[in-house]
């Protein structure tokens, strides 16, 4: 111990007693602090000087009408943008915006499209377009000012958003208000008028059924007529006036019959170009879906429900079609083959509709637990849209090819059957011998168009259903007290509907730990990194080596590395004081526990220090290059800067075994506030570096003394280093 301290007490004489030595001392003191100050003050707020970054703005919006009411969204963005100071904002032509990004006079620039408007209220037509600004940034000027800039723009976005909304929401409320009023002044509602309308079809219906009781019950006549004619053949004028009258009743029935399956036949066309275009909506919609962000989320979702929703519509659609099908082809004499294959068509549609339906809500799902869709999921969707479209067209097509005609053509053949029964009447006095066989002819085909006539009466009766549950429905509309509430709150507080739909949700931020500035919130990153540098600083003023002389001799390895670290230590110790001071006091970083503050500097120097002092002693002039190494890896990986989860795997690895990260957390507890142990489980991890680097400067490093020193003889005969 002795010769310790003697080693300590000739370091500091040597250095007091030299005036030049004691500059270079007192200079390496502050060099560190001076590193720390000045990184610290660059960056007290970088985020609040931003309007000091040009971005262009270019408006070649034309604008549009909506709702009866001319807008221009690229105008209104405009004038927020004059209020908004948060972005160097420069109002130029296209040309110029675009020209002065790619030279560096602007960081990056806006252009608002001549359609931009038009395009955002498409929303409320049946030909949506997506609306789009083209942005425009220089990535060489600067790393960090593309990111600022983006930020700013997805500011105009928001702004955007609300203007066009809160537009939109003020005209929709306008003209409900008209409507409520123009309701008030009427005698007869507008629900009242629909009511009357449904009454009418009802009515209608009920004639149709009505037609179509009086053709079963002609038929029913007809029926008996054969029956008594085939049982007794009357006399030649009897049978030529019974002809005439059959004659009459046939006539009606083709035509009765040729309207019937001619409606039929082309309701079944309707529905199938109905399911074309709907398909034609849910892959348009979906290929309108962009990448997700926090922004469009929501939009993103409502189209995925729009998608869902036209499957659903062509589900019914296509059931519908095939109860049609069915149906007919149950009335005909001889069931078609080709019918049944195409509802299997249809059905096998139906089967990848649904599908469909499960993946778009498997999507959703996986939206609100991710924020994200992967591309295969996308591809598959896509995919799927394709192939039903594909096959939706493929059946129209095969519709109106092959299966209208097969109906058309059994439906002429029944017609031809009583054309035929026709001619046979008015030659019935030529042909009374055949009049048996003829008449039983008929009589099969009688029974044929009835069993028709009934399914036309049942499709009746289903229609007349539905339209008196819609008299219902919209009853209950027109007495629903909600309705008369909404109207009150439209007809009596415009403005509050148009503010609530632009923005409906309001952000209420709640910080723990505020910190007032950047600067403040860096300083425990800067300070600990220019303790690192001090320590590198004085391994290369100092020297680690300690010579005998007649005083101090017969020095051990452990006395002379303990006797020389002292001189570190404290030099190291006055590094700290001196930063952690200055950050306090000259530079007035936020800090609520100042004592802690210098408390976690100096144990940080410390322990920084003999980790230096002990590579360098240990390993040399490759111990120096051990140091640099040490700093850069710790500068990546303590998340001084970047949180460390967004760093490479490697450092996120490395960071629980580097002292960088121990000393920045303490700091950052006496910065913002200590949370719990936090701050002192800090400290702990800290220390515990230190008995690593003794063992390696008092024990491990004897038999690598030889090694040095052929290391330094060799370097020195270079006279180079």
């Amino acid at each position: 111990m002795k010769n310790i301290f003697k080693i300590a007490y000739r370091d500091f004489i040597k250095i007091i007693k030299n005036p030049i030595a004691f500059a270079v001392i007192l200079g390496a003191c502050f060099i560190p602090a001076l590193y720390a100050w000045f990184n610290i003050a660059a960056s007290w707020d970088p985020y609040g000087s931003t309007n000091g970054l040009k971005v262009a703005v270019a408006n070649n919006d034309i604008g549009t009408n909506v709702l009866d009411i001319n807008i221009n969204l690229g105008d209104k963005i405009i004038e927020q943008l004059e209020n908004n100071n948060d972005i160097g904002w420069i109002f130029v032509d296209k040309d110029k915006a675009i020209e002065g990004v790619k030279s560096g006079e602007y960081y990056a620039g806006v252009v608002i499209p001549e359609k931009f408007s038009e395009n955002f209220s498409s929303i409320l037509t049946d030909n949506i377009k997506t609306p789009k600004i083209e942005y425009y940034v220089n990535q060489k000027k600067n790393a960090i000012a593309p990111k600022i800039t983006d930020k700013g723009v997805s500011v105009v976005q928001q702004q955007i958003n609300e203007t066009f909304l809160d537009v939109a929401s003020k005209g929709l409320e306008g003209i409900l208000k008209v409507a409520y009023n123009k309701i008030g002044e009427e005698e007869e509602t507008a629900t009242d008028k629909m009511i009357n309308t449904l009454n009418q079809v009802s009515s209608s219906l009920e004639q149709y059924k009505e037609l179509s009781k009086s053709f079963d019950e002609s038929l029913n006549a007809t029926k008996s007529l054969i029956d008594t004619t085939k049982l007794v053949l009357p006399s030649g004028k009897s049978i030529a006036q019974n002809s005439e009258d059959i004659t009459n009743d046939i006539n009606g029935l083709i035509h009765s019959s040729s309207q019937v399956f001619n409606s039929i036949t082309d309701t079944v066309e309707n529905f199938l170009l109905t399911s074309e275009d709907l398909a034609n909506e849910m892959l348009n919609t979906w290929l309108d879906i962009s990448d997700i962000n926090e922004d469009n989320i929501d939009i993103i979702k409502m189209q995925i429900n729009f998608v869902n929703k036209r499957a659903d519509k062509i589900l019914t659609v296509n059931n519908n079609a095939i109860k049609i099908l069915n149906s007919i082809n149950d009335k005909l004499p001889i069931r078609l083959k080709g019918i049944d294959e195409f509802v299997k068509k249809i059905r096998n549609i139906n089967t990848k509709l649904n599908n469909i339906i499960s993946t778009g809500e498997n999507i959703e799902d996986i939206i609100n637990n991710t924020n994200n869709i992967s591309d295969t999921l996308r591809n598959d969707m896509k995919s799927q849209l394709n192939q039903v479209k594909e096959d939706i067209s493929n059946t129209k097509d095969l519709y109106r090819a092959n299966i209208k005609p097969s109906i058309d053509y059994e439906a002429e053949k029944m017609y031809k059957t009583l054309i035929d029964l026709n001619l046979l009447s008015k030659n019935a006095l030529g042909t009374i011998n055949q009049m048996d066989n003829i008449l039983s002819g008929i009589y099969t085909t009688l029974e044929s168009s009835q069993k028709a006539i009934q399914s036309t009466n049942n499709a009746i009766q289903a229609s007349q259903d539905d339209v008196k549950n819609l008299k219902i429905k919209i009853q209950k509309v027109k007495n629903d007290e909600k309705l008369q509430k909404l109207a009150t709150i439209l007809e009596n507080d415009p403005n509050a509907v148009g503010k609530f739909i632009s923005a409906p949700v309001q952000i209420d931020t709640i910080s723990f730990y505020e910190i007032q500035n950047y600067g403040s919130a860096m300083t425990p990153f800067y300070t600990i990194l220019s303790f690192w540098v001090g320590g590198v600083l004085l391994v290369s003023l100092l020297k680690t080596r300690v010579y005998e002389d007649n005083e101090i001799n017969n020095i051990k390895p452990y006395q002379a590395y303990l006797g020389r670290y002292v001189l570190f230590m404290v030099i190291g110790i006055a590094q700290a004081l001196v930063v952690c001071l200055g950050d306090l006091f000259i530079l007035k970083v936020q800090c609520i526990n100042p004592v802690l503050f210098v408390l976690a500097g100096v144990v940080a120097s410390i322990v920084f220090i003999n980790i230096i002092y002990t590579l360098v002693v240990s390993f040399g002039d490759v111990g120096k290059a051990i140091c640099v190494f040490l700093l850069v890896i710790q500068v990546a990986g303590a998340g001084g800067t970047f949180p460390v989860e967004v760093t490479p795997h490697f450092f996120q690895k490395i960071n629980p075994y580097i002292p960088f990260t121990y000393g920045i957390n303490a700091m950052r507890e006496t910065i913002a506030g200590i949370y719990s142990d936090v701050y002192k489980n800090d400290i702990i991890k800290l220390l515990t570096f230190l008995p690593f680097s003794l063992a390696l400067g008092l024990f491990l490093r004897k038999p690598l003394i030889k090694i040095n020193e052929f290391f330094e003889e060799k370097l020195e005969e270079t006279h180079l280093m």
